[in-house]
């Protein structure tokens, strides 16, 4: 049974997982170990508010993200990003590897300002993977022990410890993902706040309300601004237009619910808002370069 593309928090997904780590609900530590014998695990069975990386210790992992393919060998690391879907599985006899996740909401609480990793995230996304030398691995787990060893302590000031160490944590790993994509993100630092400010709320308002908005009008309105103006901004902010975010959130979604839901093509159609299924396959054939059946049957690999 295919599971459905439902929102869970972190403490749904370390249920799934089996933890037994003595962590609160707004970490995840989970370190795995999986033999290629076909089973996808660990798999998240949906998506999470939450930050997260997947780092390999051992053998090849075969990372899928919103339905598409990555490869991390031993050394190598992805960030997945809030509402992402992912499953994990080895390309090797054995692979190791650990996943760290932070809820959202305890990266609001921490007062953690995303508006300076807006051009970072933006690479990230579409590149998830990137490289640990074997002394940022060390310092990584020496993070993890840190985290691990102050929940184990008693002590009314735990949270606010583990805060500190999360928060240097993600700014460490900020700066080594930072590193790797160099001057690919150089040029998008550049960009003032304002812009940055309306990126991320246009953002906010399409992960909210593209599954149903398809139309640019709707977001500028929200916005207070005009369609062309609207466009203008997002494009020279993010180097996309209004219609290719629209048409990327649109076409991450139908492979995710093709993929991982039970949703017939025809369901899929009418949660995504096409007024018809052929529609829709159209859409998804103009986008994809295959029908959302054969997509469906993995002929796109």
């Amino acid at each position: 049974m295919k599971e459905n593309t439902n929102y869970f928090s972190l403490a749904d997904i370390k249920r799934h997982l089996k933890t037994d780590e003595e962590l609160n609900d707004n970490v995840l530590i989970y370190d795995f170990q999986i033999e290629n014998n076909g089973r996808k695990a660990p798999a998240i069975p949906g998506r999470a508010n939450a930050v997260g990386i997947v780092i390999c210790h051992e053998g090849e992992i075969s990372l899928n993200i919103n339905a598409q393919d990555f490869k991390l060998a031993a050394g190598m690391a992805a960030l997945i990003l809030p509402n992402c879907i992912y499953n994990v599985h080895s390309s090797s006899t054995l692979a190791r590897g650990t996943i760290f996740a932070v809820s959202t909401s305890l990266m609001n609480e921490m007062h953690i300002d995303i508006q300076h990793l807006v051009p970072l995230g933006m690479h990230m996304f579409h590149n998830p993977c990137f490289h640990f030398s074997e002394h940022n691995v060390e310092l990584f787990n020496h993070y993890l022990a840190m985290i691990r060893l102050v929940s184990k302590k008693a002590d009314n000031h735990n949270a606010r410890v583990i805060q500190g160490i999360v928060g240097s944590m993600l700014a460490f790993t900020h700066e080594v993902m930072e590193q790797e994509v160099g001057s690919t993100t150089t040029k998008n630092k550049r960009i003032n706040n304002r812009n940055m400010r309306l990126f991320e709320e246009f953002m906010h308002l399409l992960t909210e309300n593209f599954r149903k908005e398809h139309q640019i009008g709707f977001y500028a309105d929200k916005l207070c601004l005009t369609p062309k103006y609207l466009s203008l901004l997002i494009k020279q902010t993010s180097g996309r237009s209004v219609s290719d975010w629209i048409d990327y959130c649109i076409i991450m979604e139908a492979k995710s619910l093709l993929r991982y839901s039970d949703l017939s093509i025809q369901q899929v159609a009418y949660t995504l808002h096409f007024p018809t299924p052929s529609f829709f396959g159209t859409y998804f054939k103009r986008h994809v370069g295959i029908t959302p059946g054969e997509f469906r049957h993995g002929e796109d690999k």
